[in-house]
């Protein structure tokens, strides 16, 4: 399911259960709410309620770790593409072809938004046009015959730095997917209607009442929308900046 999917089932559950809790609440025996079953109530969904708020938390935590491990990915990728181009730099005019194909490769994928082109069966493709530039940048790289000590240093840190740009974008690739199970997010909307339909069971039916729930079933379901969105960083509303890389990219353009 889609963030925005679950953040309509969540404002239709939430609100949906208080206007229930209410309903309900007129059609049982006016006898069976007395003042300790009322306490009862507020107990029970005071629990209910804390354990929603727990796992929701939950969720938002690993979420925003998998938001914030990207958006350094993209970072780290930035200050390596900037490093890789010094050092080929310092190879001298024979790694001009090598920079040339470099720079290709970086501008592909500065363009890019995304990288998980993953099938169904979750194993991503393994040859992409971004890999297969930087794969031939880097043997163009490896076929520059340094002269000194320092070129040989500078090709040798070129060559591994790519080597390392590529292990990052798979990782990349892995941690934009969704870490949160279905079961937990059905089990989080399963709770929040409980907790919404007890707190119709102790309220009025009045005007003030109805907007109110309303409001915090809206407020809910934008909650649980933002922290679903942070699962998948590059789609959608809530994105991880790719201006580092660009901005990398317009460093090293000729």
């Amino acid at each position: 399911m889609t963030p925005l999917l679950v953040a309509i089932i969540c404002l239709l559950t939430t609100f949906g259960g208080g206007l229930f809790g209410i309903w309900l609440r007129r059609r049982l025996p006016e006898r069976l709410f007395s003042a300790g079953v009322d306490d009862s109530i507020k107990l029970g969904v005071g629990l209910v309620a804390t354990m929603a708020a727990l796992l929701l938390g939950l969720v938002m935590a690993s979420a925003k770790t998998n938001f914030d491990a990207i958006d350094l990915a993209v970072r780290d990728a930035a200050v390596k593409v900037l490093t890789i181009d010094r050092a080929l730099r310092d190879l001298g005019p024979e790694a001009g072809g090598a920079r040339a194909a470099w720079r290709d490769a970086v501008e592909h994928l500065a363009r890019e938004r995304t990288d998980r082109h993953v099938p169904k069966d979750g194993a991503p493709q393994t040859y992409s046009e971004t890999i297969r530039l930087i794969e031939r940048a880097a043997d163009a790289a490896g076929s520059v015959t340094p002269h000194t000590a320092r070129q040989t240093q500078m090709q040798a840190k070129a060559l591994d730095l790519m080597d390392e740009l590529l292990v990052a974008r798979w990782l990349t690739l892995f941690v934009a997917q969704s870490a949160v199970p279905q079961y937990v997010v059905m089990a989080l909307l399963l709770w929040l209607a409980v907790t919404f339909v007890c707190f119709g069971l102790v309220s009025p039916r009045q005007g003030p009442v109805l907007v109110v729930f309303f409001l915090c079933a809206l407020s809910t379901a934008s909650a649980l929308f933002i922290t679903l969105e942070l699962e998948f960083p590059f789609d959608d509303f809530v994105r991880v900046s790719w201006q580092p890389l660009q901005s990398a990219y317009r460093t090293i353009a000729p």
